[in-house]
């Protein structure tokens, strides 16, 4: 539910290209950048069911992963992700601290903990918080970030700032949506971070239970 997509939504696909070419009004996807596709699955209760994730380089080459997740009392308790050759990859356990939070865990095949996300969401279970830390082999934190998430009226992002807790530093990135379904799902964002120009067009498409 924390996706926030509107209507009954079944299969969404997101396709994600870095550093678009940008000619005034015209945003066209960059064809000597990596594509990011990822599809997710919900059930009819708006859970996710699995997902899949694919990367595209300019070369034509491919490589992906697909995530299966299980739920407990209706909400995500663990999940894992495995490779085009059915071998895992990652797995995940999910603990719900509150209706409104949630901790991640996330191990490699050797039960090595590479990440811990801790979710926080608003009464309407959208995300407006998201804590994470990243392990190297000898469980040393790497990345200790927070992410911070500004909503609108309807409910969509409208910017976030990220926090890293170990320089100091924040970095804030913009959402402009572009094209919208009737349902008010977007189907096309740019997503700008600030200090850096950095562009990201994001586009999306939705089939409905």
């Amino acid at each position: 539910m924390e996706y926030g997509f509107k209507g009954n939504v079944k299969v969404v696909t997101k396709r994600v290209y870095s550093n678009p070419v940008i000619e005034g009004d015209n945003i066209r996807p960059d064809t000597d950048n990596q594509i990011s596709t990822y599809i997710y699955f919900f059930n009819p209760d708006g859970n996710i069911n699995s997902s899949k994730t694919e990367y595209t380089f300019p070369t034509g080459e491919t490589n992906g992963y697909k995530t299966i997740y299980k739920f407990q009392n209706s909400r995500k308790s663990e999940w894992i992700a495995i490779n085009e050759n059915g071998e895992t990859l990652l797995t995940g356990k999910i603990k719900w601290t509150s209706e409104n939070e949630y901790t991640e865990h996330v191990f490699d095949v050797s039960g090595i903990a590479k990440y811990e996300t801790t979710v926080i969401l608003n009464d309407s279970f959208r995300i407006i918080k998201i804590k994470i830390k990243s392990f190297d082999n000898l469980g040393n934190a790497v990345q200790d970030d927070v992410q911070e998430f500004d909503l609108d009226k309807q409910l969509n992002a409208l910017s976030y700032k990220t926090t890293h807790n170990a320089s100091g530093e924040t970095e804030s990135t913009d959402y402009k949506y572009l094209k919208m379904t009737d349902f008010g799902n977007p189907m096309e964002l740019l997503m700008t971070k600030r200090d850096k120009r950095m562009n990201t067009l994001i586009k999306m498409d939705y089939i409905y239970y």
